[in-house]
């Protein structure tokens, strides 16, 4: 793990182990909750900082909550959503994404100041002027992304499909 402090990790971890081995797997089909769980305690043991991607999917977003709750209760204090772009959000699922977002909202609220929550944290400061800039994607200005198979990527949101004999 690169730690250097100019470096800042960002881990993907939907939240628990059903939401996220759901769409978090390797290529054999099985779940890397447990693999991503034992190094998100291994950085925590050794107060390295950084932060967890949570990919908002329409089949997950109903547990966004429980999800944000979880990771906080881990320990972890960066959470960066990530709404899942690349597939079909219908009526309904769009519904759920709505009241998700007002109940993570008034979590995040009761929160502050101990962890950020970047849908959130962008919005306030925005509205706050002060002069704090959203996070954004890095694509151009020196992110990377790592993939489990090991591809590098330009942004994480750019990440689709990451079998090994992917050419991208």
């Amino acid at each position: 793990i690169i730690t250097e402090p100019y470096v800042y990790l960002s881990v993907i971890f939907d939240g628990r182990a059903e939401t996220h081995n759901s769409n978090m797997y390797f290529q054999n089909k099985k779940g890397s909750f447990d693999f991503v769980l034992k190094n998100i305690k291994s950085l925590l043991e050794r107060n390295i900082k950084f932060g967890v991607v949570t990919v908002v999917g329409p089949g997950t977003v109903e547990y966004l909550n429980d999800e944000i709750k979880y990771l906080n209760e881990l320990g972890i204090q960066h959470i960066e959503l990530s709404l899942d772009i690349w597939s079909s959000w219908d009526s309904e699922a769009l519904e759920r994404l709505q009241k998700s977002i007002t109940t993570c909202a008034e979590y995040w609220i009761q929160g502050l100041p101990d962890y950020t929550l970047n849908w959130f944290d962008d919005k306030a400061a925005q509205l706050t002027d002060s002069g704090i800039k959203p996070i954004t994607c890095g694509f151009g200005k020196g992110d990377i992304t790592v993939t489990p198979s090991g591809h590098l990527y330009p942004c994480e949101r750019l990440v689709e499909d990451d079998r090994l004999d992917n050419p991208m």
